[in-house]
């Protein structure tokens, strides 16, 4: 047998095998699977850059604080609108005796026997007396001890049901708010209710 001879073996930096490169003497073994997995290495650092600047995107939009770090819908309530309340004095006003006859206000949703979660939706039921119609016309929503006006924003987001109106995704401030509904009929009879809601963060 031919002793093997040092020009028989491939240079360095030469292709040895399918499966590798000779190395520089003292040096690691450099093979394919080493090539090319620092390629793949390589490919993926474009989406993972990608990945981290969406997140860094996400975590820079303006972010409401407190009370106001609410989820998806729209707000019953703006943030000037519940300052200015309560910054007013919060007089406890007698309450007006019922009139026969006016038309009733039930709240079907939400259920303010108990504390309501953001976003919520608002079933408001309208019956009006024999022999009487309701005038949705005449629906009035007041935000408040001020009682600020926020009927156009609720209509602008409810619709109007057979007996009364239905609004989804309503945001309301954390805290204790009180909103104060009424109607008349086609007589002229208004009715009145307050809703007084405890909202939880």
């Amino acid at each position: 047998m031919t002793p093997r001879r040092d020009s028989d073996s491939p240079a360095a930096g030469q292709t040895a095998d399918i499966r590798g490169v000779r190395p520089p003497i003292g040096g690691p073994w450099v093979g394919h699977d080493s090539v090319y997995k620092d390629q793949q290495s390589s490919s993926d650092t474009i989406p993972m850059r990608r990945r981290l600047a969406i997140a860094i995107l996400a975590f820079a939009l303006p972010v409401l604080p407190g009370k106001w770090a609410i989820g998806a819908g729209w707000s019953l309530v703006t943030p000037g609108e519940e300052a200015r309340d309560n910054a007013a004095p919060h007089l406890r006003q007698s309450t007006t005796p019922a009139v026969q006859g006016t038309p009733a206000i039930t709240v079907k949703q939400p259920d303010i026997s108990r504390a309501v979660r953001n976003p919520t939706t608002f079933d408001i039921l309208f019956t009006a007396a024999p022999g009487a119609t309701i005038n949705i016309s005449t629906f009035q929503a007041k935000y408040g001890w001020l009682g600020i006006n926020i009927t156009s924003r609720l209509l602008q987001h409810a619709t109007r049901t057979p007996n009364g109106l239905f609004a989804a995704d309503v945001n309301v401030p954390t805290g204790n708010h009180r909103i104060s509904l009424s109607i008349a009929d086609n007589l002229g009879r208004v009715g009145t209710r307050v809703i007084n809601l405890h909202v939880l963060r």
